[in-house]
């Protein structure tokens, strides 16, 4: 890394971090929203750890005149580049060494190019390079309640056949969530059962759903509730069989010939595979419901457990039908929580965590993982109890027992005294007896026991 300064009385002022700098920017065509932040973050910080050395490595090596000009330079540098506006900051993150560093920021508008640099505050601040990026446009949303089928018709047809429509799922990516057929009957009788086949070249292709039967009227007769995923722009089959003769409304123009089969089926469960179907002109009418699929998250195990905080950790296992999912964590004392964590952006599946703090001791908490896309969902409720206060700690040299006495006894008994411990939990790691004799000679032995219920235990 090399550093050029000019003086005020040249042509050009600059300061130039040389290699690093221009690998970064060769790097930049191909590199990631992610990368490009970890880059200049790590340019930053060597930025200003470059400045400050610079600062003190000239104390007492260059004049004041000099050092106010290298200073000066390093200012007028940075005062060119904060000249940008940018408007939202992400948190501050403590480092104590140099490396990269990056963050994660949310709540950008699709299709629209966004200014940033990296900052770092020390002895001074520095500022990286202006850079851009810019968010990819947001696909189709999926409007509540789009459906994909036939919405009328022109006649009415009387059948007991088991029939099946090919049509093009044009309401979006998601889940089929219910399936309709349109009745007009003079005296409508027993059930119909509706389902879902896959297509199969313009033929039906395997059971997708066979989403049971409900009792005939006229007018639309739904089947509600159903989870059925479905691609925007593929084909499905639409099938229905009604135990009774009955009337159902059914369109005769604007449908491929082959988009209607009708086969001879008994009533009851769909088969897995239909058999050669007799093709038909006519379409009935009949449509499919598409709703948007929320993202499913699970909770996971909660680590690094303090007295007064801990690690919640989770996995985002689905989007559902949103390009970009936000995730965080609900927790408190009980599973009602009343507290959460910010939320985090997630465009793929994968594990989240987030640090929690400002918990009490000695105490059970109750946490669940949450993601936010098209719908919310959550993750089971699950809890952790944060770890015991430390016991007092032992000051060096600490003692119990007795540190002075009035009288003196002549004695060769074994005597054992009892004594609170007041020094604090620890490792007794000396036992003291004072003596007073005239003449004193021999050894002395002691020793440590148990206390049971007052009297020497072992």
């Amino acid at each position: 890394m090399t550093l050029y300064i000019y003086s005020p009385d040249k042509r050009e002022r600059k300061m130039k971090l040389g290699e690093l700098k221009e690998n970064i920017n060769q790097k930049q065509a191909g590199a990631s929203l992610i990368e490009t932040l970890v880059a200049f973050g790590l340019l930053s910080i060597i930025a200003v750890a470059f400045l400050s050395g610079l600062a003190t490595s000239l104390t007492g090596t260059l004049t004041a005149k000099e050092q106010a000009t290298a200073e000066s330079l390093a200012r007028g540098e940075l005062d060119f580049i904060k000249s940008s506006s940018y408007g939202s900051t992400t948190s501050t993150q403590a480092r104590t060494a140099t490396g990269a560093f990056s963050d994660i920021i949310s709540g950008l508008s699709s299709d629209t190019t966004y200014h940033y640099r990296a900052v770092a505050s020390g002895d001074g601040t520095a500022y990286g390079a202006d850079r851009t990026f810019t968010t990819p446009t947001s696909p189709p949303q999926l409007s509540s309640g789009a459906t994909f089928g036939l919405d009328g018709g022109d006649s009415v047809d009387q059948s007991a056949w088991f029939n099946m429509q090919r049509f093009e799922n044009t309401a979006g990516t998601g889940t089929l969530s219910k399936l309709e057929v349109l009745i007009s009957d003079s005296a409508p009788s027993g059930n119909i059962r509706l389902g879902v086949y896959a297509d199969n070249n313009r033929v039906p292709g395997g059971l997708l759903l066979d989403a049971g039967e409900v009792a005939l009227k006229n007018g639309w007769v739904d089947i509600s509730g159903l989870s059925l995923p479905v691609t925007d722009g593929e084909y499905y089959w639409l099938a229905y069989v009604p135990r009774n003769r009955v009337g159902i409304v059914y369109q005769s123009t604007a449908m491929p010939a082959d988009s209607h089969l009708a086969y001879q089926y008994a009533y009851g469960p769909l088969p897995g595979t239909p058999g050669a179907g007799s093709v038909n002109d006519t379409t009935f009418v009949m449509r499919a419901t598409v709703s948007a699929t929320p993202p499913s998250v699970a909770t996971g195990a909660a680590g690094s457990i303090t007295t007064s905080g801990a690690t919640l950790n989770g996995s985002l296992t689905d989007l559902g039908t949103a390009s970009s999912v936000g995730v965080k964590f609900e927790y408190g004392l009980t599973s009602g929580y009343g507290s959460t964590t910010s939320i985090q952006a997630r465009t793929a599946t994968g594990a989240f965590s987030d640090i929690i703090s400002g918990l009490s001791s000695s105490t059970p908490y109750h946490y669940r993982a949450v993601a936010v896309g098209d719908g919310t969902s959550y993750g089971t409720d699950r809890t952790f109890t944060t770890a015991a206060p430390a016991p007092p700690s032992v000051t060096t040299e600490d003692t119990f027992g007795l540190d002075g006495g009035d009288s003196v006894d002549q004695s060769a008994w074994f005597n054992m005294q009892r004594f609170e411990n007041t020094a604090g939990t620890g490792t007794l790691n000396k036992l003291e007896v004072l003596i007073s004799d005239s003449a004193p000679s021999g050894n002395i032995r002691l020793g440590v026991y148990a206390d049971n219920n007052g009297v020497p235990g072992e």
